[in-house]
């Protein structure tokens, strides 16, 4: 657990445009970082609008709804939304979870949404698009 609360920091304070490194002085979690930062994903969408632990609270049904997004970024044509797991990804909590904040950006834009997690030890990205169909 502490690992992965260290990781979510340092993604959370970490520039994606211009990273610096050398704030983190563990070389196992530089790795993982500089591999997450200078994936093919976060490249193709590092210069759109990024928002890192969106915070939010909203009421749907006479209930309220708390959430923090590790990582949502709007492109002209859609938001993409992506929560960080340490490892294990194929959990129907998970799933429950982002459909969740997807049904609140939902009520902030009109744009698609697309929904995905990544596994920071695996260095793996999942769409859920499939799985949002089945549950």
């Amino acid at each position: 657990i502490k690992l992965g609360i260290k990781m979510h920091e340092y993604l959370e304070c970490i520039d994606f445009i211009n990273p610096n490194y050398d704030q983190i002085a563990n070389a196992f979690l530089k790795k993982k970082i500089r591999n997450f930062i200078e994936s093919e994903f976060i490249q193709q969408n590092k210069d759109y609008n990024i928002q890192k632990e969106y915070e939010f609270i909203y009421e749907k049904d006479q209930k309220e709804y708390h959430g923090m997004i590790d990582l949502l970024i709007e492109t002209p044509t859609k938001i993409i939304i992506l929560d960080y797991k340490l490892n294990h990804l194929v959990d129907d909590a998970y799933i429950k979870q982002l459909k969740g904040y997807k049904s609140y950006i939902e009520t902030k834009t009109s744009k698609p949404i697309s929904l995905y997690l990544y596994s920071i030890l695996k260095e793996e990205f999942i769409s859920l698009e499939k799985e949002l169909t089945m549950v």
